[in-house]
Order: structure tokens, then C-alpha cells, then sequence
């Protein structure tokens, strides 16, 4: 379930780097969401959980970037009023709503693929360690 789930949301997060090309300032977000789309992909690719982590490390930063340095501007109280952004405090909250979901999904399935890896080469070591020598 975790596997469909994840390719849903990594599904999403391509989608939101389509919609990203009538932004302002279009190519660091299609960069971000469309890693976070490999990322999420990666989930069933195998490749790794570094890259995973690494890129919701990228996205926190950024968000934390953005609240610590538009503070004033956030709207946080009409975030979800309409889709149209009247202010640039709607479209900033937006931005670090965003950053943080993938961010948070994209370090659970990192932490989640180094724990399955991890209890993984536990396994073979038990098995290694019960297997007699080979003569």
C-alpha cells in the first residue's frame, strides 16, 4: 500500500512541475517538484535513500528560507480562500506549503528506504552467520 501510495503522490509532484512552466520564475520550481517526482519514483527504482533525503533537505531549506525572509508578507489566514493569490504573503505561504509537504513525504520515504535497507542486510547477516562454511 505504501508503494501505490507513494507513486500517487510522486505522481502529483510531476504534476505540480508541469504546472509550475506559467510561474514567474518557472525552472527552480520545475527542478525541485520534478526531483521530488524522482525521488518519490525512487521509491520503487531503488535508488536510494540519500537522494531522497537529500532533496527534501533542499526543499526544507528553501522553505525555511522563504518564511524567514517574506515573514511580514505571509497570509496564512486565506491560504485557501481562492485560487486566485490577491497577495504575494497567499502565493509566498503557497510556496512554503508546498516545499514542506514534499519535503516532509520525500524524507519519510528516505528514512523509510534506509530502514528497509538496513533490517535488509540484517537479515543477511543472520543467514550468513547460521550457514556453515563451504569446503
Amino acid at each position: 500500500m505504501w508503494a501505490k501510495l507513494n507513486l500517487v503522490v510522486s505522481a502529483l509532484m510531476g504534476l505540480s512541475a508541469a504546472l509550475q512552466y506559467n510561474d514567474p520564475d518557472p525552472l527552480p520550481w520545475i527542478a525541485f517538484y520534478g526531483c521530488a517526482a524522482l525521488a518519490g519514483f525512487s521509491y520503487t527504482a531503488r535508488l536510494g535513500p540519500f537522494f531522497c533525503v537529500a532533496v527534501a533537505a533542499i526543499g526544507a531549506g528553501w522553505a525555511g528560507h522563504l518564511a524567514q525572509a517574506h515573514h511580514q508578507f505571509l497570509d496564512w489566514a486565506h491560504l485557501a480562500q481562492s485560487m486566485q493569490a490577491e497577495s504575494p504573503g497567499i502565493e509566498l505561504g503557497r510556496e512554503i506549503g508546498g516545499l514542506s509537504l514534499a519535503s516532509a513525504w520525500l524524507a519519510a520515504i528516505g528514512i523509510g528506504q534506509w530502514m528497509r535497507r538496513r533490517e535488509a542486510q540484517r537479515g543477511r547477516d543472520r543467514h550468513q552467520a547460521m550457514t556453515p562454511p563451504r569446503e
